[in-house]
């Protein structure tokens, strides 16, 4: 079933993101960038993952009739510039895409 499937984007930019500013970079992107609205139930948290924080945010919006989960990571460094990983999807089940983003999470790796 198509609605079972999600989607992977890697993102990589040369310039260093602060914190506040990725934060809001993160739902501009999602709705301007795709040409969305109404992102709900924003939730955004630092999250260590293999030795670097990186900014989790989890939201789901409305695209053609059909309920979007997103999550995304987002990190950035001084001297290396950004790198964001999104991961979407209109899962039946909103738990069977979590445990899959969080399976790809735990894969992210930064080198120093």
């Amino acid at each position: 079933c198509i609605r079972d499937r999600f989607y992977i984007g890697l993102i990589t930019e040369d310039i260093y993101i602060d914190r506040p500013t990725m934060k809001t970079v993160i739902v501009e992107n999602a709705e301007a960038g795709a040409g969305l609205k109404g992102v709900k139930g924003l939730r955004q948290t630092d999250r260590t993952i293999n030795g670097k924080v990186w900014l989790h945010s989890s939201f789901s919006f409305e695209y053609s009739n059909v309920e979007i989960n997103m999550e995304n990571f987002m990190y950035s460094r001084e001297g290396f510039g950004t790198v964001q990983v999104a991961i979407w999807g209109a899962s039946n089940s909103r738990q069977t895409f979590l445990d899959a983003a969080e399976q790809v999470a735990d894969t992210l790796r930064i080198a120093n």
